[in-house]
């Protein structure tokens, strides 16, 4: 009882002297890489192209590549980028090797995936987003396509795929090192079949000298099962340069 009230008064304390701040991945990013110079972004998962006008509107030196393998969605980004010189559609997905594969499309299209939802159990879907069809779609290692492309670094590097960001990963090996921000779509439960997880994508970038900065709009089910949300990783060299040892505490709500 006592912890509990001790604990619920710390919490009283923190909103009055910080503020209860709901944070936001794209002023965080502008914060971390203000006056570095970030000069390439990958947007893979490009949709409808709504991040990459975002990553145009807060680096503004920035080329933004944006890579959409569903042919519809291609063509509305296309669309929306029009007299955006800075921001190149590329319609392609990314995988850990060159291939071809089934791309399985709903009714919401943001919630296509390359991987099935599951048969059974609780599965945490949109209802709206019900199974519409099938397309085949090409893939790339993004090592090899950056390379063919002359870019030989990454700056920031974003996946919303829907289940696959680690497999993308697994193709970006070349210039994770030189990298300096992974922004992910990251799932705690699976929504769809063989999706990978948070703590399999957060292991994998370990490797690569990054860390985990932030969640964001992180939901999940009536149940109160944590389903998906958004992580921001940095690389050591980053926080060396931008994160004190020890940093202002604030009360943030993670849920926007």
């Amino acid at each position: 009882m006592i912890i509990r009230l001790a604990r619920k008064a710390a919490r009283k304390v923190l909103t009055k002297v910080a503020g209860t701040a709901v944070v936001d991945p794209f002023s965080d990013m502008k914060r971390l890489l203000e006056a570095e110079q970030v000069e390439t972004v990958f947007d893979v998962g490009g949709c409808y192209g709504v991040v990459a006008r975002k990553f145009e509107e807060i680096f503004p030196a920035a080329h933004i590549f944006s890579f959409e393998p569903n042919g519809e969605s291609f063509q509305i980004l296309q669309k929306n980028v029009t007299g955006a010189p800075r921001i190149t559609p590329i319609n392609l997905g990314a995988y850990y090797e060159q291939t071809k594969m089934t791309l399985h499309l709903n009714a919401v299209p943001g919630s296509s995936s390359l991987l099935r939802r599951p048969d059974g159990g609780t599965t945490y879907h949109n209802p709206i987003a019900v199974h519409a069809r099938a397309e085949d779609v090409d893939l790339v290692r993004l090592d090899d396509w950056a390379a063919r492309s002359g870019i030989k670094r990454v700056d920031v590097l974003k996946l919303d795929i829907q289940g696959s960001e680690l497999n993308a990963l697994k193709g970006c090996t070349g210039f994770l090192p030189q990298t300096r921000v992974v922004y992910s779509e990251v799932q705690f439960h699976p929504v769809y079949q063989g999706a990978c997880l948070l703590d399999e994508v957060w292991s994998f970038l370990r490797g690569y000298g990054f860390t985990l900065f932030q969640l964001y709009s992180v939901w999940g089910g009536q149940d109160g099962q944590i389903v998906q949300g958004d992580a921001l990783f940095i690389s050591d060299a980053l926080r060396r340069a931008k994160l004190s040892r020890q940093g202002p505490v604030r009360g943030v709500s993670y849920f926007n």
